[in-house]
């Protein structure tokens, strides 16, 4: 759960957790589902469009900065920084997915 600004910090549902016709909590996807949806995710071609073109574009702010603006410098390692983290998960959840699947199909022949 999160607290959201807009509603007084109260504890708020993630999108998507409660069925909007019957109000009632949505099943968790399996850990197979998530990474299946996150590979599908990364093998589309807008996304890895926006992640290269998000990255060209830090890389020429930064390339373009004043040598004396840190700030400017600071804000391109760390936006970098986080794109790569923003890949490294969605890459995580697809290993994990996979491992799930493995441990299952290990699970069928003992």
């Amino acid at each position: 759960m999160r607290k959201s600004a807009s509603d007084g910090g109260r504890q708020t549902n993630p999108p998507g957790a409660i069925d909007p016709l019957t109000g009632a909590p949505r099943k968790m996807t399996t850990e197979e589902q998530r990474g299946e949806h996150a590979k599908t995710l990364l093998e589309d071609y807008m996304i890895d469009e926006a992640f290269e073109s998000i990255r060209e574009e830090i890389l020429s702010a930064w390339e373009h900065s004043e040598t004396d603006d840190l700030s400017a410098r600071e804000t391109a390692y760390i936006s970098l920084k986080l794109l790569s983290r923003l890949r490294i998960y969605f890459e995580s959840i697809v290993t994990t997915g996979e491992f799930a699947k493995s441990e299952k199909r290990e699970a069928r022949f003992n």
